[in-house]
This record gives structure tokens, C-alpha cells and sequence, in this order.
């Protein structure tokens, strides 16, 4: 028999609920090294549903053209951090439909669930761990209104 478990539909703004960020213009020669990092820092408790505690189901980053890629890490011991997940973007590489050179074609998201079926096992989040959001942007050209928003699955407790 298959036990089924309501979640929720919730969200983590990297921009502290601001919902859009500026990337800067890099001024590097080498634009190999043309990066923009933003993070923000919050305990598990403000995300919606998991102000008791919750388990996260999946994961996706949303961000725009230029995003590299969006991490989440548990900073409870800061000294050693844990990666919860990371989305790496894929871009586009024609100019076919859905797959324009430059834009976003896919976010890799990240799924939890029974180790035995082939998943990372959830990892139990209480109201007080510590978090940390990353979005890291090519910044060869600067952007307004861009995004590092986490979409989010949850079991909340």
C-alpha cells in the first residue's frame, strides 16, 4: 500500500523578500571571472510551513539569464557547513525553441525521498537551523531584475 503525505508549496527569496536583484557590471579584463554572489541568512522557521519544523521534498532555484547557480547550505556548525542542495542552470545553445543560446533552458532540482528508491534521504529541518542561500550570476553584463528565488516542496511537522 502506498502511503501518501500532503506537502506544501512554499518559497525562500534570497533577496529577503524582495523578490529581484541587481547584477553588477564586471569590470574584469578576463571575464572568466566575471561573478556576482548574493546570499541572505535565516533560520528554517521563516520559510512558510516550516515554522514548527518541516522536511523538504524538492528543491528548485528560479534566477534569469546569467545565473551559474543556486546553493543551500546548513550553517548550523559553521565550521562545517552542509550542502543541502545545489541547482546548477542549464543554458541554451541554438536558436531552436526553448533552447535560445544564453537563456535558461532547465534548472537541476533537487528531490528527496527514500534512499531505497534512488533518493537523498530528507533532512529534518527544525525552526531553529540555521541556513544560508547562495546565487552566483555571470556578471559580463549587468541585469536588473533578476531573481534567487527557491521553490519549494515541504512536509511540515
Amino acid at each position: 500500500p502506498t502511503k501518501v503525505t500532503d506537502t506544501l508549496m512554499s518559497h525562500w527569496w534570497t533577496e529577503h523578500n524582495n523578490n529581484e536583484n541587481d547584477v553588477p557590471l564586471c569590470k574584469e579584463v578576463d571575464k572568466s571571472k566575471c561573478r556576482s554572489t548574493i546570499s541572505s541568512n535565516f533560520t528554517a522557521n521563516l520559510i512558510g510551513g516550516c515554522e514548527n519544523g518541516c522536511e523538504l521534498v524538492t528543491m528548485e532555484g528560479h534566477c534569469h539569464i546569467g545565473c551559474v547557480k543556486m546553493e543551500m547550505w546548513i550553517m548550523d556548525d559553521p565550521a562545517n557547513p552542509q550542502l543541502l542542495c545545489r541547482t546548477e542552470v542549464d543554458h541554451g545553445k541554438s536558436d531552436g525553441w526553448m533552447d535560445e543560446m544564453g537563456y535558461v533552458a532547465g534548472v537541476q532540482s533537487c528531490i528527496f525521498g527514500r534512499p531505497e528508491d534512488g533518493f537523498v534521504k530528507p533532512t529534518p529541518l527544525k525552526p531553529t537551523t540555521k541556513l544560508m542561500s547562495l546565487k552566483v550570476s555571470n556578471s559580463t553584463y549587468s541585469r536588473y531584475g533578476d531573481m534567487a528565488l527557491w521553490e519549494l516542496r515541504l512536509k511540515a511537522y
